[in-house]
């Protein structure tokens, strides 16, 4: 894990058992976790046996490190309550979602592509998505989620349409989007268009959708 950390120059601070504390940029950390998850598997021989769990929080840089710990460990709690497919643990907690490791790293390479078709500059591309349809696809996401962060399915159903109707507003028809061979269409489109009708995998795209909001953002310079 210290060669991992230093690739991705992280802060390792606290690490001891099988317990571990890191510090570093939202990027880094994503594809560190990312990478420590596939050189796991390699060490234990893909054995199912061994897992492990963890929570990642995210916040500015003037957030308490006590604090970030404290909230840290609550998501990695989240984490470790985790079940799928009858099996326990073996997740990680991020951007609100709960997942398990191998639906994480499909996440993080649709981030990848998500992000390489944005256009942060937000002028007119029939190549790209414009980054406030990534926010927009974001918040329709969000709305049909309850309280208890399960998700809405009749909600779910109607945004559908509304989708469709997004999709085609920015130039991606219903005529292009099956017509795709390999571009933004089939790429990006028709998957988040696919995904909206399974309600166990929507809420895992609010990953990929903050990653590129993170990413493309403009910060401030002091």
């Amino acid at each position: 894990m210290n060669v991992l950390a230093e690739k991705y120059k992280l802060y390792i601070t606290y690490s001891g058992g099988d317990d571990a504390f890191l510090i570093g940029s939202w990027f880094n950390i994503l594809h560190f976790a990312k990478e420590l998850y596939k050189k796991f598997k390699e060490f234990t021989c893909q054995n199912q046996s061994f897992s492990f769990s963890a929570g990642i929080f995210l916040c500015d840089n003037h957030f308490p490190i006590a604090r970030m710990s404290e909230k840290t460990a609550e998501l990695e709690e989240l984490s470790k309550d985790f079940e799928k497919d009858g099996k326990i643990k073996n997740a990680v907690t991020v951007f609100g979602c709960t997942l398990n490791w191998d639906n994480y790293c499909a996440m993080i390479d649709f981030a990848e592509k998500l992000s390489y078709y944005t256009n942060e500059e937000e002028l007119k591309d029939k190549d790209k998505l414009a980054r406030s349809l990534v926010h927009r696809l974001l918040r329709i996401i969000k709305s049909c989620l309850k309280q208890n962060g399960q998700v809405d399915t009749d909600k779910l159903y109607k945004n559908v349409a509304q989708l469709h109707y997004l999709f085609a507003r920015h130039g991606f028809t219903a005529e292009k989007i099956e017509d795709a061979q390999n571009s933004i269409e089939k790429d990006i489109i028709s998957v988040i268009l696919k995904v909206f009708s399974k309600e166990d995998i929507i809420k895992n795209y609010q990953i990929p959708l903050n990653y590129v909001i993170l990413k493309t953002r403009k910060l401030n310079k002091q």
